[in-house]
């Protein structure tokens, strides 16, 4: 009983600890409501992850077995579609459907708290599910250094992109819109396929990508963050600024 709750607790630790520092720096705050829907939808991401997912292996069987027997294009397909894009992809409709879209984004910095919390609401759907299957305390540990701020990192560049359209379309260039559109899933994308295959693929050397790639990533994705947060601006002042 007491492992279980401290596998809990280490489960949902860094999503506090992360959801509080979002918060904190933003200068306006969102509404708590607006947080917990952005939360319960990553948790509903998570959710719709796990649907397509199983319908995936029963239309391709390969994805099914366990990456020991798959070959490495298998695995590479994996990876990349069935865990990176559909992860990604699942979150990145709830941001950008019930954020982007939302007339209460209204400065740059809006979009960060929107996809950072629906991040974290699939990280910790995601987190307690695989802590308490193997009811691990070093899972639980490892997946809180990285893991977590995995999807976190992920969330940012998302935001990064999905902030560079709005300002794109309400400055009336629609193809630069477009293009920061698609950059928004495709680079989580990629960086998620990259973080997944050097984390999984049964090679040492393979693990010290991992490593480096993680502090890499960790941070250009806080760098990212410090940029919009430096130039929150209001995106009625820049449309203003087009009239």
């Amino acid at each position: 009983m007491l492992k279980s709750i401290l596998l809990i607790l280490l489960s949902i630790l860094p999503t506090l600890l992360i959801g509080y520092f979002v918060y904190k720096k933003d200068n306006n705050k969102e509404p708590l409501t607006a947080l917990i829907t952005f939360f319960s939808m990553g948790i509903i991401s998570a959710l719709l992850v796990i649907t397509v997912s199983y319908f995936l292996e029963k239309l391709i069987p390969f994805l099914g077995k366990s990456t020991y027997y798959m070959s490495t294009i298998e695995f590479i397909i994996e990876v990349l579609f069935e865990v990176a894009l559909i992860e990604e992809l699942s979150k990145w409709l709830v941001v950008y459907f019930i954020g982007y879209k939302n007339k209460e984004f209204d400065e740059t910095y809006d979009i960060i708290v929107y996809s950072i919390f629906t991040a974290l609401g699939f990280a910790t759907f995601e987190n307690i599910q695989f802590v308490m299957e193997q009811s691990s305390l070093l899972l639980a540990v490892q997946r809180a250094i990285f893991s977590v701020p995995g999807h976190v990192a992920f969330a940012i560049f998302m935001s990064y992109y999905l902030c560079k359209a709005k300002i794109s379309k309400l400055q009336g260039n629609k193809k630069e819109e477009r293009n920061n559109i698609i950059k928004s899933i495709v680079i989580p994308t990629l960086a998620h396929a990259i973080f997944d295959f050097c984390l999984f693929a049964d090679k040492d050397i393979y693990l010290i990508i991992f490593y480096s790639f993680s502090i890499v990533l960790f941070l250009l994705a806080f760098e990212k963050l410090k940029i919009l947060y430096k130039n929150n601006a209001s995106l009625i002042t820049i449309k203003r600024s087009r009239q």
